[in-house]
């Protein structure tokens, strides 16, 4: 008879680590929060009342069977407090995680001279934004954090673009003969989860003519705390040159 030998691999017969994922951490965690709060509660109110109970009605109830009965009270009271502060810490976690995705239109551009005059003359304008905008992300209220202006024209020079300032100006307005004075680093209100926020925002754009009527593009961008840069593009809106005026004001 002949036999085959057959070679076989051998078998790796050693255990593989056991990993805890951070889940599991985090729930040996959770319940080692229930240890002080149990010792809180048996230390303190628990043992006023079970000592009231044992000295009001020594008749009715033994030691042994309220200390147990506390033990259990303990322990349910602290497991529901400890989830409630995990449940905290978790909702805290993730509003800071959040990052808020806005939205916007440009409702209007209003564009005007400023006082007293650029060197060279006219070569400076104050452009006045009517914004419309909203978080789409549900989180709680925050405030912009910057604003940036680019107004793109086309000039004899070819494609030029400009920036906005926001301060040392105040701007005065004048629609349909009332008149009203907004500061330039005016801002809108905090944003809202789907709750649109209107307002003005004014920007000083040196190098700027105000008679400029060639205008390829106007963006504004809300850059949020984080950081993110959230562009809004004026399209269909109204453009209305004068109504306003910018004023140098002094800043101490």
């Amino acid at each position: 008879m002949i036999l085959k030998m057959c070679h076989r691999k051998p078998v790796d017969t050693a255990e593989e680590p056991v990993r805890t994922s951070p889940i599991m951490k985090n729930n040996y965690l959770s319940w080692l929060r229930i240890v002080p709060i149990m010792v809180g509660l048996m230390s303190g109110a628990l043992s006023i009342v079970r000592e009231y109970l044992l000295f009001a009605f020594p008749e009715k109830y033994k030691e042994a069977s309220l200390f147990w009965a506390s033990v259990r009270i303990a322990f349910i009271l602290s497991a529901a407090t400890a989830w409630i502060i995990e449940h905290n810490l978790l909702n805290k976690e993730r509003e800071r995680n959040q990052k808020p995705d806005l939205h916007g239109e440009i409702l209007e551009v209003l564009i005007g001279p400023c006082v007293p005059n650029s060197d060279p003359p006219m070569c400076a304008s104050v452009v006045m934004l009517l914004v419309k905008a909203w978080n789409t992300v549900q989180m709680p209220e925050f405030t912009i954090y910057k604003y940036e202006l680019a107004v793109s024209i086309t000039s004899p020079t070819g494609p030029t673009t400009f920036t906005g300032i926001k301060e040392g100006w105040t701007v005065n307005m004048n629609f349909g003969g009332n008149f009203s004075v907004i500061h330039i680093a005016h801002e809108l209100q905090p944003m809202r989860y789907i709750d649109a926020q209107k307002g003005f925002i004014p920007f000083y754009v040196n190098g700027l003519r105000p008679d400029t009527t060639e205008f390829t593009s106007i963006v504004l961008t809300l850059i949020d705390a984080i950081g993110g840069k959230h562009p809004i593009a004026f399209g269909n809106g109204r453009f209305t040159h004068g109504g306003i005026l910018a004023q140098k004001i002094q800043i101490p």
